[in-house]
């Protein structure tokens, strides 16, 4: 699915459409494994690489 070889530890994706959407991947074993998905309008509680919530939503209002 992604290229691994840049040993990244931590892939966040931001889609937009149809809405906001934030999939966080983790390389693991030598492949990007999904850890969560979060929607527009839920908080995504993320212990790693630190600790953070973020809603994908609010990363998109003016």
């Amino acid at each position: 699915m992604f290229d691994s070889r840049a040993a990244i530890p931590h892939f966040w994706r931001l889609e937009v459409d149809p809405a906001p959407m934030l999939v966080v991947y983790e390389l693991e074993d030598g492949r990007y494994v999904e850890r969560t998905t979060a929607l527009a309008g839920a908080t995504a509680h993320l212990d790693s690489p630190f600790p953070i919530a973020i809603d994908s939503a609010g990363l998109f209002r003016q």
